[in-house]
């Protein structure tokens, strides 16, 4: 990790086309402000961490449901239904 110290109206200069700017230095808070090219999404540490979070879940129950799909259908499973009717065999949707 790379530590650099920066006063406010300075930059610091990542890459091509992206530069962060110290905004504001207050007492418990520094504000940057980042420039970069649209295609590029920029996320907060805690959304992105979030963002990874969801994705993981998503992905094991990805993988969950495709173990499922791969079983051999259940001899307890419940007949389809006919057009028409219902599971509750009253008419309803």
């Amino acid at each position: 990790m790379l530590v650099v110290a920066r006063r406010v109206g300075e930059r610091i200069v990542l890459g091509d086309g992206v530069e962060v700017y110290v905004a504001k230095i207050s007492r418990n808070e520094v504000r940057l402000a980042i420039r970069a090219p649209q295609h590029m999404p920029v996320y907060r540490g805690e959304v992105w961490d979030a963002i990874a979070a969801a994705n993981r879940s998503a992905a094991e129950a990805g993988l969950e449901i495709e173990s499922i799909a791969a079983q051999p259908p259940s001899a307890a499973a419940a007949p389809p239904t006919e057009p028409g009717s219902s599971p509750s065999g009253r008419g309803e949707p």
